[in-house]
């Protein structure tokens, strides 16, 4: 009974703290939607016709068909949750679990329960883990996979045998296909290995080789029908047909920025990670906590035995796996987890035998200071960023897009550079509802002048249907923009608009965040007419309807009289301009959309009924400047409504020359 007690005492206080981590992080939710887990959530949910595209992603391979399954299964329980939240719920616990491993290691490497929760409340406390933990992100899973691969690696240098390599093997290999940033710690798990076994190197060198062997299997098993060609263009953004094009990954170990440059910046996202604060401090916050961790380690190596010694190997080796991804896989701060826990893993280690020496009061002041400033900094957090952060009000992205999608036809194409406003690339999508292009998607994918040709006959297919595409401020009037395309690309933006072939942009609506402009081409304007036409006929945001009538009369100021009659004529033969946009629009819709296509034609059909759909017919030949048309079209919703005002107005417009 008594060491029951003991274990109960032992582990109650990391529990504690795991289950109040767990209760803030489940209470804030991030309302950032990043861009990754909007289209993933889509994936897991089937919710847009290609969501296989994204089942299986190189560099998160599993992380989708986990929560379909998951997700799949809650449903056949009666609990139906969205797939973001879920990620989020998900990464909240995982989270809260993760802590636990790091608190239980460090106290096995201090000897010191105290100093291993502690150490546990100041990696739980900090910006980058408080982030991760309330987002609907692969990263949680990635760092408490992490996370999970120092603790069997300790246990594994504990005691070795071959049940513990195993375990830290599959620790390893389960991190690493929920993102494969992890396969960077592999020197961790080598060093590890190296370490535990002693003399026994072969075993070593067997066990590493079987890790290797082990983490090959799902990869083949998912790209075994694509192909390896396919599967290393994809892991590392490998483009073009000739090996001209390189970018990504790969291109980032020679390209950019100068080492020193590199390692400044780490520094700084080091300290950014940490806490939210100004930029200029993150540098010198990144800069202390390397040099806590190098001088406790340097400090106190020889008092360490050889399982510390073996531990701060292993951490240090974590630690340069992941710097190596920070320094040349540049991904913000979304992989610092990680190197937190190696950094105060080794302070914790360096400063155990001192806090081994303290005793009584000494002792208890210490841990209330640590615990203080545990606390301190993740009040401040919370309070500065994950608060903020869990407010839907104060995502500049979602509120830009919402206002993209109040201000653009349903059936139509957002172009957009790709740098614009905050994750335009998924929000375009999932919160204006609207479809998009990325000219980034063009670049990244083909060399500069395969590129260009592409974009001519992309854009010049879909000005020849009349399909509205809209271009936001990113590609029109933004000097930064313009320079970041010239920096990655080379391309300039006279050369984009060269590629759209001859017209012009007219201003549909701005905000002070943002404006959307309708492309209008020099060819294809009676196309153009009819399909915002289409849109105009179907509206029901009146504020939307003013704006792009007024559109069509600029549209219209620029026809000669034969395009208004072709216009006229492609209303009547085109079913108002529907067939004309389902023709344009087809080559880009999924298997899928032929089911949501007709359902669309058939709500369309019984609007043909109703005095509203004629009047507007009415007013768009009016637009056109066709009378006869004009009043046929109003005399037959004046049958159907019987409104005397409609009357006055046919009236009025029959007396007119």
């Amino acid at each position: 009974m008594r060491p029951r007690i003991d274990a109960l005492r032992e582990h109650a206080v990391p529990v504690g703290l795991c289950l109040s981590a767990f209760a803030l992080w489940f209470s804030l939710p991030d309302a950032t939607f990043v861009f990754d887990g909007v289209m993933f959530a889509q994936s897991v949910e089937r919710a847009t016709v290609d969501w296989r595209y994204e089942f299986f992603n190189s560099r998160h391979l599993v992380f989708n068909a986990t929560f379909q399954l998951l997700r799949d299964a809650l449903i056949a329980m009666g609990l139906k949750i969205g797939a973001y939240r879920l990620f989020q719920i998900v990464n909240s616990a995982v989270g809260a679990a993760g802590l636990f491993l790091f608190a239980d290691m460090v106290r096995r490497l201090t000897r010191d329960r105290a100093l291993g929760w502690c150490a546990a409340l100041l990696l739980g406390a900090t910006w980058c883990y408080g982030t991760r933990a309330t987002e609907g992100q692969v990263y949680m899973l990635m760092s408490a996979g992490a996370l999970a691969t120092f603790w069997t690696a300790v246990l594994l240098l504990e005691k070795p045998s071959a049940l513990r390599a195993a375990g830290a093997a599959t620790a390893f290999v389960a991190a690493t296909i929920f993102h494969s940033a992890n396969g960077f710690l592999f020197p961790t798990l080598a060093v590890a290995y190296w370490r535990a076994f002693g003399k026994r190197r072969a075993q070593a060198v067997l066990a590493g080789v079987g890790a290797l062997a082990l983490l090959a299997i799902p990869f083949l098993i998912v790209f075994r029908s694509r192909g390896s060609r396919a599967f290393f263009a994809v892991a590392a953004d490998y483009h073009g047909s000739s090996g001209e094009f390189w970018a990504g990954l790969f291109h980032m170990f020679w390209g950019g920025a100068s080492l020193a440059t590199r390692i400044l910046t780490m520094w700084k996202e080091t300290g950014l990670a940490f806490a939210v604060m100004p930029p200029e401090a993150g540098v010198a916050v990144g800069l202390g906590l390397w040099a806590a961790a190098a001088g406790t380690t340097v400090g106190f190596w020889n008092h360490y035995d050889l399982l510390r010694k073996s531990a701060a190997i292993t951490l240090a080796a974590g630690l340069a796996g992941y710097s190596i991804v920070n320094l040349f896989w540049p991904g913000g701060l979304f992989f610092y987890v990680p190197p937190h826990a190696c950094l105060i893993g080794l302070i914790a280690l360096g400063a155990s035998n001192r806090f081994a020496q303290l005793r009584g009061g000494d002792r208890r002041s210490l841990l209330g200071g640590l615990c203080s400033a545990g606390v301190s900094l993740g009040a401040w957090n919370v309070g500065a960023g994950l608060v903020p952060q869990s407010h839907i009000e104060n995502n500049v992205g979602h509120r830009t897009a919402v206002w993209v999608g109040e201000h653009t036809v349903p059936s139509s194409l957002i172009l957009i550079t790709g740098f614009g406003f905050p994750s335009s690339k998924v929000y375009l999508g999932s919160v204006a509802m609207r479809g998009r292009e990325v000219l980034e998607y063009f670049f990244n994918r083909e060399p500069k002048a395969v590129a260009l040709r592409e974009i001519s006959v992309f854009s010049a297919h879909l000005a020849s249907y009349g399909v509205p595409m809209y271009f936001l401020s990113d590609l029109i009037e933004s000097p930064k923009v313009a320079a970041e395309m010239k920096q990655r690309w080379n391309v300039e933006m006279a050369e984009i608009q060269q590629a759209f072939g001859p017209g012009r942009v007219v201003r549909v609506a701005e905000s002070p965040d943002e404006r959307v402009y309708l492309y209008v081409p020099k060819t294809g304007q009676a196309e153009l007419f009819v399909c915002v036409g289409y849109s105009i006929l179907s509206e029901t945001n009146q504020a939307r309807l003013g704006e792009h009538v007024g559109v069509l009369k600029e549209i219209v100021s620029e026809m000669s009289p034969t395009e208004r009659r072709r216009a006229a004529g492609l209303m009547k033969t085109r079913n108002w301009g529907f067939d004309l946009l389902a023709e344009g629009l087809r080559p880009y819709m999924g298997k899928d959309s032929a089911v949501v296509l007709a359902e669309r034609r058939a709500h369309f059909q019984n609007m043909q009924v109703g005095a509203n759909f004629w009047f507007r017919v009415g007013n768009l030949y009016k637009l056109l400047g066709l009378k006869p048309e004009t009043l046929d079209a109003w005399a037959r919703a004046e049958k159907t409504s019987n409104d005397p005002g409609l009357r006055q107005a046919i009236d009025r417009l029959k007396a007119t020359p």
